[in-house]
C-alpha cells in the first residue's frame, strides 16, 4: 500500500486456494486494511461521501486499524467458496483517492 493505492489491486483466486497477502506501508502516511466481502462493502457505500462516520460502524473478516509507514504484516486465508471480496483503506477520503482493491473467483469479479 502507498498514496493512494495497492500496487496489485485486481487479485484472481480460485476456490479451495489458500493464499497469503503480504501488505506493507510504503506511504508516508498511516493507512488502514480492512477486507471484506463485497456484499458488506455494498452495504456501507453511503460512507464513501461521508467524512464523520465511526470506525466502529463496520464488520470485517479482517481489519488491522492501523498501519504506519513501514510496518508490515501478513493475513493467510483459504477461499472456501467462489465469491468476490474488497481491500481498502477505510480512513475518510483514503477509497476515493483510490486505496481499494478487489479479490475475486473467475467471472465473479465487479466493477469499482
Amino acid at each position: 500500500m502507498r498514496e493512494w493505492g495497492y500496487s496489485l489491486s485486481q487479485l484472481e483466486v480460485q476456490p479451495g486456494e489458500r493464499i497469503r497477502l503480504n501488505i506493507r506501508n510504503d506511504g508516508n502516511i498511516p493507512h488502514e486494511f480492512m477486507f471484506m466481502p463485497m456484499a458488506n462493502m455494498q452495504a456501507i457505500a453511503y460512507r464513501l461521501e461521508r467524512a464523520d462516520w465511526n470506525l466502529l460502524e463496520h464488520a470485517a473478516p479482517y481489519e488491522r486499524s492501523l498501519v504506519l509507514p513501514g510496518q508490515s504484516f501478513e493475513v493467510t486465508m483459504r477461499i472456501a467458496e467462489p465469491g468476490a471480496w474488497m481491500f481498502m483503506c477505510m480512513f475518510p477520503y483514503h477509497m476515493q483517492f483510490g486505496m481499494m482493491g478487489q479479490m475475486a473467483t473467475p467471472g465473479l469479479s465487479m466493477a469499482m
